[in-house]
């Protein structure tokens, strides 16, 4: 799979900035050198020299931070719009539905660049927002829009219609721009409400949300870059990469201790990586700024989390009040989630008592209650019996034609053959195979995936 860009530098073609930051560093070591060399010859007159130096180090840091932020600065492309950034010092979302056009341009009127070449400007409704005055890109808004974000005082609440920036890539981000442009048209045009399918027709629709085209966004909704995790000497997880897109089931296979509960819950925040990147709708969920996206994960470990001196329906209840959901709202989707799952006849009684089957539907239920973006099942069929797994399917197949993603693990191949659009096979810690199974089985040159499976883990020898 192609490579999925979301983060566009802005001030990689910027020679002041970078000529004036090596011009400071500089200086900065010079001074370094001048106080250390008079510090030793034990000049008395250096103390002066030495309180007025100290004095400036906080300074001279909160310089070099500030352009080291320039020298980073990016504009990021998510499934809600376009973040234009520029240093530390702005950034403000244009959501997709106010953008109504982006085109490259040259040749413009520009307002003078400051003493770092760059520019942040606003001219009667045209905010200039850029990092050089090279690979400009002009975006026309639907209408005027009050600037809100973090930019100067003097900014905030102005009305704008036209933004032009600049982009090292500039290729790149037209065309991260326009494919999330085409997909925003499509949502509009396809608002539907779908509800998952139970013996009790009289129930309401679980997930209620537009229905999203089909893999609309370049976007992963989850993607792994070199995950890393050891227990002691021994890597467990070993510079994993893997994608789930909108609207897709992936199944993530592999014998046991190979790695994959560990991956799960390194995903579910429980674990932190020691290496590597897990990215939620291209933000790193580790990140300070970033923590927030772990609510729109869903996760069924395996075995069970609960609190077993509760009952089905309290422990449900104390779930949706830790998502903030409505009381109303709340109750209607757990007596749902009761009835769907066949939990009516003990729903009442303490987790205690329960089976281990039982105790996982609730898990699965309590997942569910704030429809996640996306649902982490560790064991996907483990404890389940027939038809409860055929639920259990009828669910994801939901969800998936819902816009949303899944993510499970398990060692029932049949489920990852009815189910997965995609699989991964672990062994060692690393992925030794993915793709779709027909692709498996033309790599492979394996008839069917229980063959391939046994012949990519070694589970036979």
């Amino acid at each position: 799979m192609d490579e999925v860009k979301y983060f566009f530098t802005n001030t990689g073609h910027n020679q002041p900035l970078r000529s004036l930051l090596s011009a400071f560093i500089g200086l900065v070591i010079f001074e370094w050198i001048l106080v250390i060399f008079l510090a030793w010859a034990l000049i008395p007159s250096t103390m002066i020299f030495l309180g007025v130096f100290v004095a400036l180090v906080p300074l001279q840091l909160f310089i070099l931070q500030y352009m080291n932020q320039l020298l980073r600065s990016g504009h990021k492309v998510d499934e809600d719009g376009l973040v234009i950034q520029l240093g530390g010092h702005t950034s403000f979302k244009i959501l997709w539905e106010k953008i109504a056009e982006v085109a490259p341009v040259q040749d413009i009127k520009l307002p003078e660049l400051d003493g770092l070449g760059c520019c942040l400007a606003l001219e009667e409704a045209t905010l200039f927002c850029l990092g050089n005055k090279h690979d400009l890109l002009h975006v026309s808004l639907v209408s005027e829009i009050p600037l809100q974000g973090r930019i100067k005082r003097e900014l905030r609440q102005r009305q704008v219609n036209t933004i032009y920036l600049n982009a090292d890539d500039l290729d790149g981000i037209l065309s991260a721009i326009k494919i999330n442009l085409d997909c925003d048209d499509k949502q509009k045009a396809q608002e539907v409400e779908i509800g998952i399918p139970s013996a009790q027709g009289d129930l309401p629709p679980l997930f209620e949300q537009r229905q999203k085209s089909e893999l609309c966004t370049k976007i992963p909704m989850l993607e792994l870059r070199d995950l890393t995790y050891s227990y002691g000497k021994k890597p467990v997880v070993n510079q994993l990469n893997l994608r789930v897109m909108p609207g897709e089931i992936v199944a993530f296979l592999g014998p046991n201790g190979m790695g994959k509960s560990t991956t799960l819950n390194m995903i579910a925040g429980l674990i932190k990586p020691q290496f590597g990147s897990i990215l939620l709708k291209g933000g790193d969920i580790w990140l300070e700024a970033e923590r927030s996206k772990r609510g729109q994960i869903g996760y069924v470990p395996d075995p069970p989390i609960l609190y077993t001196r509760l009952s089905a329906r309290e422990h449900l209840h104390y779930a949706a009040s830790l998502y903030g959901l409505p009381q109303k709202n709340g109750t209607e989707k757990i007596d749902h989630l009761i009835a769907l799952l066949q939990m009516e006849g003990w729903s009442d009684e303490l987790i205690q008592g329960y089976s281990q089957g039982m105790k996982r539907k609730v898990s699965l239920a309590s997942a569910l209650l704030a429809s996640p973006e996306i649902l982490i099942i560790d064991e996907l069929t483990n404890s389940f019996d027939a038809l409860t797994i055929s639920k259990i399917e009828s669910i994801l197949s939901s969800y998936k034609e819902s816009g949303k993603s899944v993510l499970f693990t398990g060692h029932v191949l049949t489920a990852a053959e009815k189910l997965a659009d995609r699989i991964y096979i672990m062994n060692r810690g690393r992925c030794v195979a993915f793709g779709t199974l027909e692709e498996l089985k033309e790599q492979t040159s394996m008839d069917t995936l229980e063959e391939l499976y046994f012949s990519l883990t070694g589970e036979l020898e």
